[in-house]
């Protein structure tokens, strides 16, 4: 389905909705697993983000600020009210700085091993392929960090096949461009916007510095997926579902609103 906006699906029923973000160079269909399940009992999205998957690129600039922007007015034109984001790697970060963005229509946050902010070594990691990127070319450069990244090794497969070549698939000024904002992140600003309940889930190895998420918002739950690499929602995905289906039985008013302390 598409309107002038972000293409997107949607199913099932229910006023409080989930929207499911997907990542870097990847397209809403990586977040399927997510979708069906819970459209058993509620409303649930599924957008492709600009550049992405069905929805063209446009004129939204090929920045997080840009994209946030497009998710915040996909919520805006379909009226969606008491949203919870559950957004993986990129999409995990645009979901934070989108609650930052109209915090009247989101009411809760998931974020999926998105690196905000990035381990000091994912950091060094992100500056140097960007720079080998410019240096020997997308395709010679990516597909070798992304198996090496984001699989652990029992992960190799037919599924982190899939995963990989529709990544490789994606457009590379699209790609290029976004992978060169990670380094440009500021962490403590986009976390402060954010004045909703944030639950983080890393893969076995997360992108996220977990250190520094506590001493900037201490409020925030984090957790990790057992025996998982980056793509937690599809090679742990009953751990995934277990976690989002308790913050999303949390009742914050029974335990206080810590975010307020801040």
């Amino acid at each position: 389905m598409a309107d002038g906006g972000l293409s997107f699906v949607e199913a099932g029923s229910g006023v409080e909705p989930l929207v499911f973000v997907h990542g870097w160079s990847c397209n809403r269909a990586h977040m399927r697993g997510l979708f069906r399940h819970f459209a058993a009992d509620r409303r649930v999205l599924a957008p492709d983000l600009p550049g992405h998957g069905e929805t063209p690129l446009g004129d939204v600039p090929l920045t997080f600020a840009g994209f946030s922007a497009a998710l915040a007015r996909f919520c805006t034109d379909h009226d969606l009210r008491n949203v919870t984001l559950v957004g993986h790697s990129m999409g995990g970060v645009l979901a934070i700085q989108t609650a930052g963005i109209c915090p009247d229509r989101i009411s809760r946050v998931v974020n999926l091993d998105g690196a905000l902010p990035l381990r000091p070594e994912a950091l060094a990691a992100y500056a140097q392929l960007f720079a080998d990127v410019r240096r020997d070319g997308f395709r010679a450069v990516v597909e070798p960090f992304l198996r090496e990244a984001f699989f652990l090794p029992w992960e190799a497969g037919a599924e982190a096949d899939a995963i990989a070549a529709s990544m490789m698939s994606s457009p590379e000024e699209v790609a290029v461009a976004l992978l060169g904002q990670f380094p440009t992140l500021h962490a403590e600003v986009v976390l402060a916007a954010c004045r909703v309940p944030v639950l983080y889930v890393g893969s076995s190895r997360p992108r996220f510095d977990e250190a520094a998420v506590g001493r900037l918002r201490p409020d925030i739950w984090i957790a990790r997926a057992a025996l998982s690499g980056h793509f937690v929602h599809v090679f742990a995905r009953e751990q995934i579902i277990a976690m989002i289906e308790q913050f999303l039985d949390l009742d914050v008013s029974l335990v206080g609103p810590p975010y307020e302390r801040i």
